[in-house]
């Protein structure tokens, strides 16, 4: 019997037809009535069963996985614009004497400011410089009125400062 290996490329499956595949292809075709030659439904129902058997794990894993993730409070921030901003309000967050007479403006709050650090936009063009008691960032956002504003926060590794309030125009 002539051994030979046949091997094809089709998107990302590659099949192998062995010799002996091979050998019950060419028994097949001499003698197509004769089901025990070669029979590729059973093939076909692997596939399917091992299928099954992967969306089944698939399913029990994504559950445990989501599980674990929502007892431990797990968040993703992939981009540097999340982080910093999930760092900022990680921090005890402080008030410098600036922030607290816009605040007595009356055109913004407390929670326009934790608005903005949720939402906001850090400009890392003008962020990330190294200031006394930390880093500064310039973020720029909206306020629940839709109002633009532009914050200096001094992020330090204890806590975070909020320096500066500017309307933006």
């Amino acid at each position: 019997m002539l051994d030979v290996t046949f091997t094809f490329h089709i998107s990302y499956f590659t099949f192998h037809i062995s010799h002996f595949t091979f050998h019950k292809l060419i028994l097949h075709l001499a003698n197509p009535t004769n089901p025990a030659t070669f029979a590729p439904k059973s093939d076909h129902m692997k596939f399917y069963a091992r299928f099954a058997y992967y969306i089944f794990g698939f399913a029990i894993g994504i559950f445990f996985v989501s599980m674990m993730w929502s007892q431990k409070g797990v968040s993703c921030n992939y981009f540097p614009n999340a982080r910093v901003l999930n760092d900022i309000r990680q921090k005890p967050f402080y008030y410098s004497t600036q922030a607290d007479s816009t605040f007595a403006q009356g055109w913004i709050d407390k929670n326009d400011i934790k608005y903005v650090l949720t939402k906001g936009d850090v400009d890392f063009s003008k962020s990330n410089v190294s200031v006394k008691g930390g880093k500064l960032y310039v973020i720029s956002g909206e306020t629940t009125k839709n109002q633009a504003v532009v914050l200096e926060v001094v992020n330090g590794s204890d806590k975070a400062l909020l320096r500066k309030i500017e309307k933006s125009k």
